[in-house]
């Protein structure tokens, strides 16, 4: 649900990485793009404000100068060779140093490498406009978005500017999840605790509806009636309680007890936690 954070600079390294990479491609046509072609072709952002494609990208996929660049983008993300390139989608993913998927905030990716030093990541690269229809972008670095399996293979799709980009935008500051129910100290009676997301915009109202994140947080009961049982144990009272015997801030106090749910930078189910946190009182 965070955006992609990083400085200029090691967003300008990567560029330079991705287009040095993209320039040695073999694709048809190659020679009717400019210097200029390729740098929006491949690590330009192609997007307007509203996360539509801009305008002068017709030319791309009209008369001589179409070109389809999915099997280019298949040995990027795949490399078919022993000796592995200098750059490729695993090692995009690691340096864009996202553990977490930006799209649902659920789940974990994690990059490891194997006994020959090569990279292997977990994430799979969401094309946010599908490679299909827009093969020109198929190796746009704004267009190669790392995501869960779930969001790119079962909920996402095709489906094309509806989603808030990660590059540009981040989710969790146009959302605000909490609990329905009246009832919520009952939840030992196991009752099912009910989930609203609120949003505060038309692209984020579509962004959870097409990734059925309502109904996907709703599902983890365990995580939302173990936050509760928290909350409870650790009410403002005990924490102030607490804070005033070891002399310390309440703030400092409730970091300490719960530190790895709601403090950290980067955990499946932070938002969702937090949110739910600052419900119960």
């Amino acid at each position: 649900m965070k955006k992609i954070n990083l400085t200029n600079i090691e967003f300008e390294n990567i560029k330079h990485k991705h287009l040095a990479y993209c320039k040695k491609l073999r694709f048809k046509n190659k020679k009717n793009l400019s210097e200029d072609d390729m740098k929006k072709v491949f690590i330009e952002n192609p997007f307007d404000e509203n996360m539509k494609l801009k305008r002068g990208y017709g030319k791309y996929k009209k008369g001589n100068t179409k070109i389809n660049l999915i099997s280019q983008y298949k040995n990027f993300r795949t490399p078919n060779n022993k000796k592995l390139p200098s750059w490729y989608g695993a090692k995009l993913i690691k340096i864009l140093k996202i553990e977490v998927c930006p799209y649902c905030g659920q789940h974990y990716f994690s990059t490891i490498q194997d006994k020959n030093g090569n990279i292997i990541a977990e994430a799979t690269f969401d094309h946010y406009y599908n490679k299909s229809t827009y093969p020109f972008l198929a190796l746009n670095l704004y267009n190669l978005i790392p995501v869960c399996r779930s969001c790119n293979s079962t909920y996402k799709l095709d489906n094309n500017d509806i989603i808030i980009n990660p590059y540009i935008g981040e989710l969790g500051e146009s959302i605000k999840f909490s609990l329905k129910n009246s009832d919520i100290p009952n939840y030992m009676n196991n009752k099912k605790i009910f989930v609203d997301i609120a949003c505060n915009n038309e692209l984020t109202q579509n962004h959870v509806s097409t990734l059925k994140l309502k109904e996907r947080y709703e599902y983890y009961q365990g995580i939302i009636k173990s936050t509760i049982k928290k909350r409870i144990r650790y009410s403002p009272e005990y924490i102030k309680k607490i804070a005033e015997e070891c002399n310390l801030s309440p703030d400092f106090i409730e970091a300490s007890l719960i530190k790895q749910d709601l403090f950290s930078e980067d955990e499946p189910f932070l938002k969702f936690k937090s949110d739910i946190w600052a419900q119960i009182q």
